[in-house]
Formats: structure tokens, C-alpha cells, sequence
């Protein structure tokens, strides 16, 4: 079990989160059970997780967080409610920005991954990483001799938290892209004439069958049944035989892409 030992300070964000210090020595952003969106958000966290590490895609290590009575009890009384427990924690990632200027994401080792994102983001129906908001974006890049581009705030997978066994199934020909200033900046490091075919790849190799395995670290305070994971498997394992399609309707934005395209097509 992981505790919060030292309470940082609040972060930016409307998920309300905050950086503690936490019993194996790290700093986490912690997203308490009592953020805005409630506490499924925590659920779809620790799932966009589960799924991100195996696709070897840039997302923070995360922990299921517990906040020491004594620190809860010391900030209750100078009026921060922290909660009880179980709460969920990514690691933090200092020196860097929410707000990359374009510079900054061309000098990123891994800016190639953001194909991976954006194929990670339609599959799951992820409907807010594509917007360039001015809180700050989902992404970071985290500064350094080698900058690094990070994918975060995975609440609003499956079109947000409070999602069902119905609308789960319901998902697998739902048909929606998703375009906008963020994925835009993607663009000059991705165009060619097959931008998301390795993103694809990886994702129908994945066995998504062992979703199941994310029940033995869900807590139970968390509100997914085993009936609700096993719809999300189904759902993912149907949806990724769309992905293709879907992707392509984003050939438009990509002057590369869409030549190659139809210059395959007079062939």
C-alpha cells in the first residue's frame, strides 16, 4: 500500500489535483475520489494506464494512492478536505510544460509517438486531447537534455466516467474523429504515406482479452464490476477492427498522406 506522507501543494487542472509525497519516496499528482468528475474518473485513469503500458506508449507510472489519517487530519483542519482513500496517483514529471511551444515538441526524442496517441485516443474514444486549451493541454513535455512528449488526464476515455455495460457495448460502431489545434501540431512529424500504420499494428497485437487482469488492482471504492470490464474487453477487442477507418478520415489534415493516397488510387 502506497500512502501520502507530505501534502506539496494544489496543482492546475480541473480534475482539482494535488502533488503529495508518497511513502516509496516519489511526488505523485494525486486525483482525489472526490474530484468533479467522481470517482469512476479514477477508474478510467487506472484503465488508459493499463492499456498505455503495454502499447509502450509515454504515460507516467500510476499507483493507487492512500492518504495518511495524520496528513488528512492536518489539512482538514486548515479546510482542505483530502478524503480517505483510495485515490489515484501518476508520477509527477518535473520541469516541463503544459503548454509546448513548437520547438519544444520537434525537440522531443519520442515526438513519433504522438501517432500512437492519436490512434490510443480514437480507439478508446477519447474526446478531449485533440482541443488546445488555454489551462493547459493533456500532454507535457518534460524538459532536459533528452525532452520527452507525455500523454495525461485519461479520465474521458470512453466519451467520459459515466459510461455503462450498455453504452460500452453500444461503442463498438459508434463512428467518431476527432481534429484540432493540438493534433495539428502533429502534423510535420507524422505526414507520410502511412502515418498511423504502425499505431494500428500495435494496438490489434495487443492481446486487450487480459483487461481482466486490471480487476485485481481496481479498488472496489472505484464502482467497476467485473461485468463492466469484461464489456470494455469486448468493446476494444471489436473497435480496433474500425480503428483503420476511422483514421483515415483524418487523411485531409495530412498533405502527404492524402497525395500518396491518390496517387495510389490512379494508379
Amino acid at each position: 500500500m502506497i500512502q501520502a506522507v507530505n501534502y506539496i501543494r494544489p496543482l492546475i487542472g480541473w480534475s482539482l489535483p494535488h502533488l503529495m509525497e508518497c511513502s516509496d519516496g516519489n511526488l505523485y499528482v494525486v486525483k482525489l475520489s472526490s474530484n468533479p468528475q467522481g470517482v469512476r474518473a479514477l477508474a478510467n485513469e487506472m484503465i488508459s494506464c493499463w492499456i498505455a503500458k503495454r502499447l509502450n506508449l509515454p504515460v507516467p507510472d500510476s499507483q493507487v494512492i492512500y492518504i495518511h489519517d495524520t496528513l488528512r487530519i492536518q489539512y482538514l483542519n486548515l479546510g482542505y478536505n483530502l478524503g480517505h482513500g483510495p485515490h489515484f496517483g501518476s508520477r509527477y514529471v518535473p520541469d516541463c510544460t503544459h503548454q509546448p511551444t513548437d520547438v519544444e515538441l520537434a525537440g522531443c526524442i519520442n515526438i513519433t509517438q504522438a501517432a500512437d496517441m492519436i490512434a490510443f485516443d480514437h480507439w478508446l474514444d477519447n474526446n478531449d486531447r485533440y482541443l488546445w486549451q488555454e489551462s493547459g493541454q493533456n500532454i507535457l513535455v518534460s524538459r532536459g537534455e533528452f525532452p520527452k512528449l507525455w500523454m495525461i488526464d485519461n479520465a474521458n476515455i470512453f466519451s467520459g466516467p459515466n459510461w455503462t455495460v450498455q453504452s460500452m457495448l453500444s461503442s463498438v460502431s459508434m463512428h467518431r474523429t476527432f481534429w484540432g489545434p493540438l493534433y495539428a501540431k502533429f502534423v510535420p512529424f507524422l505526414d507520410g504515406p502511412d502515418p498511423f500504420g504502425k499505431a494500428i499494428a500495435n494496438i490489434k497485437a495487443l492481446p486487450i482479452g487480459d483487461l481482466l487482469e486490471v480487476m485485481a488492482v481496481m479498488p472496489i471504492e472505484w464502482g467497476v464490476t467485473h461485468e463492466e470490464i469484461t464489456a470494455v474487453s469486448y468493446a476494444l477487442n471489436s473497435r480496433n477492427k474500425n480503428l483503420p477507418y476511422w483514421l483515415s478520415l483524418l487523411q485531409a489534415n495530412f498533405p502527404v498522406w492524402k497525395g500518396h493516397s491518390e496517387g495510389c488510387d490512379k494508379v
